[in-house]
C-alpha cells in the first residue's frame, strides 16, 4: 500500500514568509543606498514623516521571525513522520512469501502476536496494529481483493487534511458571538484598514473631477498662448500645461485645508520668481493671476529648474505640490480626453489635438525627474550638473544618455567622472544600477 506525502523541502513552501523576509531583513539593502547629500536628507525626511516606520519594522521582524520558528516547527513535525506506512506489504510484515497459504498465513500471525502483543514483555503496540491489518488483509477475502486491486485493504481512497478548529468555535452557545466576530472582523474593521491604507498611501486628491473639468474648459477657450486656434483645432503647448496645473484648486487653501500660507511668502516668492525666466507671473487671466496660482507656478518651474529652496518654507511647499502633481496630471489627460469627446458633440467649438495630450503626459516624467523637457537625463545622477556635463562630450565618443553611460567600460566611466572620489563615484554607479531601462517596440498592422 503506497501513502504520498509531501515533503517540506525547502522555504519555497511558504512564499509570502520568504518574499517578506527578502523586502525587510535584506543585509545589502543598505549598501545599496546612495549616500550623496540630497539623498541622505531624503531619508531623512521620509523617516521624520513617519516616525513610527521604525516600530512597525519591529513588529514585522517580530511577525516574520515567529513564522520562521513556526515553520521550522512545523518542518521538524513533518520530518518525525513515520514513513513506515509509506510502503504497506502485508507478506513482508508477517515475514511470509508471496503467495503463502492461509495455513501458513495464520501460523505466522499467531507466532508474531506472542511477541508484539502489548501484554507481552517484549510486546509493542504500534507493531502488532501493523501485524493485525497485514493478517486481515490476507484473510479476509474483501480485504484481500482491495489489497491486490487497490494496495489498500479498506478499498480505493484518498488522504484528507483538515483543520482542526478550537471547540468553542463550533459550539451551539457561541455561534452568536463567533458570528458577532467575524462581522466585526470582515464589516468594519477590514474596510477601516482597506480605507485607511488607501488615503495614506494612495493620497487620493480631493478635487472633484467635474470641477476640475469646467475649470480647464474655461481656460481652453483663450487664444492665449495656443496654436492652430484659428483651423478649429486646439493645441495647449506645456507652458500652458504647467500653469493650468498650478491653478488647480488643491493649491488653493479655500479649498484644500492642508495648504499653508505664510508671511514670508510675501519676501520669499517675489525672489524666487526674479530667478525664473517665462514664469509669465504678469498674466491677467483669472484664476492664472492668484497669489496660490503663481506660487504654485513659480515652485514648479524651481523644481525642474533644480533651484534650491528655504527647507523650513518653500522646500516643504515644493515637497507637498509635486507629490500632487502626478495624480493632477493624469486628471489633467482625463478632462482633455472628455474635451474631445464634448468637441465631437459640438459643445465646444475648437477640439484638442494630439499634442496637447501628448504635453500633458510628458509633463509627469518631467515632475518625477526634476527636468526640464530638453535638460541633459545626465543630471539625475548624484554629483552631476551643469559645469560637469561637458566631461560626458568629447571628440571619440559623446554621451547624452544614462544607456549610453551605463553601456561604457568600467574604466571609460571612471575616466569620465575622475573628478570624483571613490566614495562619490560608488553612489553614482549605485544610482545608475537602480535605473530603470525599458525598450518596446510598436508594431502597427493595417487592414
Amino acid at each position: 500500500m503506497k501513502y504520498h506525502v509531501k515533503k517540506l523541502h525547502n522555504v519555497a513552501s511558504f512564499p509570502i514568509l520568504r518574499f517578506m523576509t527578502i523586502i525587510f531583513l535584506d543585509p545589502e539593502e543598505e549598501n545599496k543606498q546612495c549616500r550623496c547629500p540630497p539623498c541622505i536628507k531624503k531619508r531623512e525626511f521620509q523617516r521624520n514623516a513617519d516616525p513610527w516606520k521604525r516600530s512597525k519594522n519591529l513588529i514585522i521582524k517580530l511577525v516574520l521571525g515567529v513564522g520562521w520558528i513556526a515553520f521550522f516547527l512545523l518542518a521538524y513535525k513533518v520530518s518525525q513522520f513515520d514513513y513506515e506506512l509509506a510502503n504497506f506489504d502485508p507478506y513482508e510484515i508477517l515475514g511470509i512469501p508471496l503467495g503463502a497459504s492461509q495455513g501458513e498465513i495464520k501460523k505466522a500471525y499467531r507466532r508474531l502476536s506472542l511477541i508484539l502483543h502489548p501484554d507481552k514483555d517484549t510486546g509493542n503496540e504500534k507493531e502488532f496494529m501493523k501485524l493485525s491489518k497485514a493478517y486481515q488483509a490476507l484473510t479476509d477475502d474483501e480485504a484481500r481483493k482491495n489489497w491486490e486491486k487497490y494496495g489498500n485493504p479498506d478499498g480505493p481512497g484518498a488522504m484528507s487534511f483538515g483543520i482542526a478548529l478550537p471547540s468553542w468555535i463550533v459550539e451551539k452557545e457561541n455561534s452568536v458571538w463567533v458570528l458577532g466576530l467575524y462581522g466585526l472582523v470582515f464589516m468594519v474593521a477590514l474596510p477601516i484598514v482597506v480605507s485607511f491604507h488607501t488615503k495614506n498611501r494612495l493620497k487620493v486628491i480631493e478635487l472633484k473631477p467635474s470641477k476640475y473639468l469646467s475649470h480647464v474648459i474655461n481656460l481652453s477657450q483663450s487664444d492665449i498662448e495656443f496654436s492652430y486656434a484659428d483651423s478649429g483645432w486646439l493645441t495647449m503647448v506645456l507652458k500652458r500645461v504647467i500653469m493650468i496645473l498650478a491653478a488647480s484648486l488643491e493649491f488653493n487653501k479655500k479649498h484644500n485645508s492642508e495648504i499653508v500660507e505664510r508671511l514670508s511668502d510675501n519676501e520669499e516668492v517675489p525672489q524666487l520668481i526674479k530667478k525664473l525666466p517665462n514664469l509669465s507671473e504678469k498674466n491677467k487671466e483669472a484664476p492664472l493671476c492668484y497669489t496660490y496660482s503663481i506660487k504654485a507656478r513659480a515652485i514648479i518651474h524651481a523644481h525642474l529648474s533644480r533651484i534650491p529652496l528655504n527647507p523650513d518654507t518653500l522646500e516643504e511647499d515644493r515637497r507637498y505640490i509635486i507629490s500632487k502633481c502626478p495624480y493632477l496630471i493624469q486628471e489633467q489627460v482625463n478632462c482633455v480626453n472628455q474635451l474631445i469627446v464634448l468637441a465631437y458633440n459640438r459643445r465646444i467649438q475648437r477640439l484638442p489635438t494630439i499634442e496637447t495630450i501628448e504635453n500633458c503626459m510628458k509633463l509627469c516624467p518631467m515632475i518625477v525627474q526634476g527636468l526640464w523637457e530638453f535638460k541633459s537625463p545626465l543630471l539625475q545622477l548624484p554629483y552631476i550638473n551643469e559645469d560637469n556635463l561637458k566631461y560626458f562630450l568629447n571628440k571619440k565618443k559623446s554621451i547624452k544618455s544614462l544607456q549610453q553611460f551605463a553601456q561604457l567600460k568600467g574604466e571609460e566611466r571612471r575616466s569620465i567622472l575622475r573628478n570624483l572620489n571613490d566614495e562619490e563615484y560608488d553612489d553614482v554607479m549605485k544610482v545608475l544600477g537602480n535605473m530603470p531601462y525599458i525598450d518596446f517596440q510598436v508594431k502597427y498592422e493595417g487592414e
